[in-house]
């Protein structure tokens, strides 16, 4: 592994902890960089961990999850191999369909809409 990936990996490997802080900020940061680790642990891990490890946090604020369901847009379907893994980034997002919060429902409706169109 080259210098810069081991650098970039570390870094992922900071924000991912960061998801599980008791400090509001270092979560809704971590949120906000999934692109950063999801280009720090390649398209394959991202599905097979990164994703799961996702769906497993998802009791958390509704601001958190807003943002999270923002990040999970179409655009992130390049970190999962493109339109035909597109059902591994739908899983998180029909899990936050679930959620009570409106604002979070809301949010995922239009993302979902948006990867839908990309994957069509």
């Amino acid at each position: 592994m080259s210098n810069w990936r081991s650098r970039l990996v570390a870094i992922a490997f900071d924000i991912i902890c960061k998801f599980l802080s008791f400090q509001f900020f270092c979560r809704i940061n971590s949120v906000k960089s999934l692109h950063t680790v999801a280009v720090a642990l390649g398209v394959e891990r991202t599905r097979n961990e990164l994703l799961p490890y996702i769906l497993d946090l998802m009791d958390d604020d509704e601001e958190i999850l807003v943002e999270m369901a923002a990040m999970l847009d179409g655009s992130f379907l390049q970190y999962v191999g493109g339109p035909l893994f597109a059902p591994h980034l739908f899983k998180p997002l029909e899990r936050l369909c679930e959620v009570e919060e409106p604002a979070v429902r809301e949010k995922v409706s239009d993302k979902f809409k948006n990867g839908a169109d990309q994957v069509i």
